[in-house]
């Protein structure tokens, strides 16, 4: 059964709110374009170069021969679509996927199922952590956070956003790797109580940090 543009609205909306989406502006940004370009009859016009122009904010000289950033992005945006469907998103009443070799979401609704694991017939499971032990990652995951900056000027703190950034672009071209962020930076006194909760909250194995500044 296909949803209404009014339940896919919803289901982009669920989707969003979700940690993985938060922590990631240009997720968020690719999935809504190309989600409101295909209730809006516009799918046809969902290629390369309007998703780079349109709304990851490149400039209309944007080549994408010469650049893959939008096909690495979506990469990364089926990963994590994927992963949220198999965690928060597992009952959920509608279901977008982006079908590999384009960038036009498809919209199906989800059978209702109930959930596979029940935090009370175990006592190790707790409610809290019940959605992200669905589908663990099999291979290394990794979460990085925004690297902090030293320095007044304000374009070290663009610096260091940019190579967070690339740094991320990066790690994606591994295909068994799970990478989540760009993440905001830990804000407990203790670090490692920081990263310790960064690792039950996306479940991942590994946190990456870092500083930049800037010499001369």
């Amino acid at each position: 059964m296909q949803p209404s543009p009014k339940e896919v609205r919803a289901q982009l909306d669920r989707i969003l709110s979700s940690p993985r989406f938060i922590s990631s502006r240009r997720l968020t940004d690719f999935l809504s374009f190309i989600v409101e370009e295909t209730l809006s009859g516009r799918a046809d016009q969902i290629k390369q170069y309007t998703v780079a122009v349109k709304a990851l904010g490149y400039e209309p000289d944007f080549d994408p021969q010469a650049d893959p950033v939008v096909r690495i992005q979506a990469r990364r945006l089926r990963r994590a679509l994927d992963r949220y469907y198999s965690t928060q998103g597992f009952t959920d009443p509608v279901r977008i996927e982006i079908p590999k070799g384009g960038y036009v979401p498809v919209f199906s609704t989800q059978p209702s199922q109930p959930r596979e694991l029940d935090a009370g017939s175990d006592p190790t499971i707790t409610s809290s952590t019940e959605d992200r032990l669905f589908s663990l990652p099999g291979g290394p995951s990794l979460a990085v956070l925004n690297f902090a900056f030293h320095g007044k000027d304000a374009s070290d703190s663009y610096l260091a956003s940019g190579l967070t950034e690339e740094i991320i672009i990066a790690l994606t071209r591994f295909p068994d790797l799970l990478v989540i962020g760009p993440i905001n930076r830990i804000t407990e006194p203790e670090l490692g109580q920081g990263v310790r909760r960064i690792g039950q909250e996306y479940g991942v194995q590994f946190v990456l940090d870092g500083t930049v500044s800037r010499r001369g």
